[in-house]
């Protein structure tokens, strides 16, 4: 018997399993800052002074590559110059979650010494003319990168670090360079954030990075991109807490279909491809109803209870698979 433990809003909860379950490890991760950092010291110019972070919450050595590239790039300033640190959290479509993650994000960056950071809400600086670091991570069904990041800011990329998300939210390598190849770098991604199994599961489990991720549905609601790939009939249970509720205006009126949001379009559609798909339990602060009626999901209070629910309609022996961070995470080929 084994416990499973997932992050679930600010705590963890945990149910136990004792047969038939695999648990997905990631071992490829990154430990090359040295290198990280000998490459931004030997091709950024000097006078680069500005530093754009595109920041992703709940991927593992994320923060050491931040910290990497902010104090090699602020080793080359003179004693005159003063390193700017601009942090987007566009990703997300929600003010309030997205300055919670400024304020994770601000606390990394202080570690490093630099004193000047502002939360980037807008197009207002010029890509081109700083050192860009963008995650490149499989979103809402399909990898998004750099160059989505620069699309979004209505700018060209110059020099850009881009951390490679691999499956379970770890970055596994990093890339560098000015004019990075778009299309190499999400074959690379896509690559990394695959995971297969030859044991066909008949339950998959999948946990996230909790608070503040999983604080509102809509900022979580992504993680359904997870399970696209794999094939139906399937018990797929998701553990997301939810405490603030569904989220603002826009993405409820999008979930019910009164109106519709090109931030959110996808990951409703993205989720009830996967209600229709497979059987979605949900272990959620939300209300039953809530569950019920607008997810098309059946309501849990506990992981037990969710593999309770699974396992009566599969099996006892019914094989689980647990992811316990989605983030990143694209399951295929069974």
């Amino acid at each position: 018997m084994v416990e499973v433990w997932l992050r679930y809003g600010k705590t963890m909860i945990f149910t136990d399993i004792e047969e038939n379950f695999e648990i997905v490890k990631n071992s490829k991760t990154w430990t090359e800052s040295q290198k990280l950092r000998e490459e931004i010291s030997n091709t950024v110019k000097s006078g680069i002074n500005r530093i754009v972070i595109d920041y992703v919450y709940g991927v593992e050595r994320f923060d050491e590559v931040i910290e990497t590239a902010v104090s090699a790039v602020g080793e080359k300033l003179s004693s005159s110059d003063r390193l700017e640190v601009f942090v987007s959290c566009w990703r997300y479509g929600d003010f309030s979650v997205e300055k919670v993650l400024f304020d994770i994000a601000k606390n990394t960056i202080y570690e490093t010494g630099v004193e000047k950071i502002k939360h980037l809400t807008s197009s207002e600086v010029d890509l081109s003319a700083a050192l860009v670091i963008s995650p490149s991570i499989y979103w809402d069904g399909e990898v998004v990168c750099w160059r989505d990041f620069c699309d979004f800011m209505g700018t060209n990329g110059g020099y850009v670090v881009s951390p490679v998300v691999g499956y379970c939210g770890v970055v596994s390598e990093v890339l560098f360079g000015e004019k990075l190849d778009e299309h190499e770098t999400v074959a690379i991604t896509n690559q990394a954030a695959s995971y297969t199994t030859a044991d066909n599961p008949d339950i998959i489990l999948v946990g996230g990075p909790g608070h503040p991720i999983d604080a509102r549905l809509s900022t979580c609601i992504n993680l359904a991109a997870a399970v696209a790939d794999t094939s139906p009939n399937k018990v797929v249970v998701y553990a997301f807490e939810c405490s603030e509720g569904l989220g603002d205006n826009e993405f409820i009126k999008t979930l019910i279909g009164t109106a519709s949001s090109p931030t959110f379009e996808k990951r409703v559609a993205a989720w009830r491809n996967t209600a229709s798909k497979h059987k979605v339990c949900v272990v959620t602060a939300l209300p039953a109803t809530f569950v019920e009626e607008l997810l098309h999901a059946k309501h849990s209070d506990t992981l037990d209870q969710a593999l309770v629910y699974g396992r009566r309609i599969k099996t006892r022996e019914a094989k689980v698979l647990v992811v316990e961070n989605g983030v990143g995470t694209r399951l295929t080929g069974f």
